[in-house]
């Protein structure tokens, strides 16, 4: 198979075809036999993979917001409670 950009989308196109049969291929210099091809036509498309990167990347980003919130939180009790003994104590 000859697929310089994106190997992924001719191996899903030929193992929909059903007028053509799947022998092997090459992928990055290794042959691939029949089996190899058909599991590489089951993979997301180059482009699915990267958005489901980005939107781990933007779960992430969002998980870092909420524990920075409950960290900001959490001191802003201790503050208070260090300012409420000190009064107590003067």
């Amino acid at each position: 198979m000859i697929a310089f950009d994106d190997p992924i989308v001719l191996a899903k196109i030929l193992a929909e075809t059903e007028k053509l049969r799947i022998k092997g291929g090459i992928v990055e210099g290794a042959y691939c036999d029949q089996d190899k091809v058909i599991r590489f036509s089951k993979i997301p498309s180059r482009d699915v993979l990267y958005g489901q990167v980005v939107g781990s990347l933007n779960i992430l980003a969002s998980l870092v917001g909420v524990l920075e919130a409950l960290l900001r939180n959490f001191v802003s009790t201790l503050n208070g409670l260090k300012e409420k003994r000190e009064k107590e104590v003067k």
